[in-house]
C-alpha cells in the first residue's frame, strides 16, 4: 500500500514547525527550505552538507549559479565557475593551480600574473624564468633587459666574448662607467 500528501490545486504545499514555515513545494515542483519565492528546483537558505564526493553550490540573488566547490576525486578541493569549469584546484599534496587541474609546484598559474606589490623569490634552489624578463622595461625581447642602473657584486658570463656584455646602442658603445674587478682592478670604458 502507498501513502502520500497530495495537493490537487494549483498552489503550494508547506511544512511548518514551531509555528513557522520551514519547507515549501510550489506547484511546479520546486522545493524551498527557508525560501518562499522559488525559482530553481531546490533552494536552501543556509548551509548544505553532502556526503561522498560532496560539493557546495552557491547561487546569486537572481538564482544564477555563481560558485561551485567540490571535493573531486584525488584533489582536495576545486573551485569552479558557473559553467562547472575548474578555476582553482588545491591538490591533495597542497599544490594550488589556477586555471590548471595539475599544479606541479606550490603555485601553478596557466595565464598571466599581475601584481601591484613586491615579488619575492627566495630559497636554496635557483630561480628561473622561461621567457624574457624586463626590469623597468615593457615587452623585453632579450633574456634580460634593464632600464636604469645596475649594481652587481659579480658578473659571470659563459659567452665567448671578453666579458660577455653587449649594448643595444647603435654605436655599440657603453656610456658612462663600467667597472670590472672591484676598486683594485678596475677597468673603465
Amino acid at each position: 500500500n502507498s501513502a502520500g500528501i497530495v495537493n490537487r490545486e494549483n498552489g503550494y504545499l508547506r511544512f511548518d514547525t514551531n509555528n513557522s514555515e520551514r519547507v515549501r513545494i510550489d506547484s511546479s515542483g520546486n522545493v524551498g527550505i527557508g525560501y518562499t519565492s522559488l525559482i530553481k528546483e531546490l533552494m536552501v537558505n543556509g548551509s548544505i552538507v553532502t556526503k561522498n564526493n560532496g560539493g557546495y553550490v552557491q547561487y546569486d540573488s537572481a538564482g544564477n549559479l555563481a560558485t561551485t566547490l567540490n571535493q573531486n576525486g584525488s584533489d582536495l578541493l576545486t573551485v569552479g565557475d558557473n559553467n562547472h569549469t575548474e578555476k582553482i584546484n588545491i591538490a591533495s599534496v597542497g599544490n594550488v593551480g589556477i586555471d590548471t587541474t595539475t599544479p606541479l609546484e606550490k603555485l601553478t598559474v596557466a595565464g598571466n600574473i599581475s601584481a601591484s606589490g613586491s615579488l619575492s623569490a627566495t630559497g636554496l634552489s635557483a630561480n628561473y624564468f622561461r621567457c624574457s624578463v624586463g626590469i623597468g622595461k615593457n615587452n623585453p625581447t632579450s633574456a634580460l633587459e634593464v632600464s636604469g642602473d645596475i649594481t652587481a657584486d659579480a658578473i659571470v658570463s659563459t659567452a665567448n666574448s671578453a666579458y660577455g656584455l653587449t649594448t643595444l646602442a647603435s654605436t655599440n658603445v657603453i656610456g658612462g662607467n663600467l667597472q670590472f674587478g672591484g676598486n683594485s682592478h678596475a677597468y673603465f670604458f
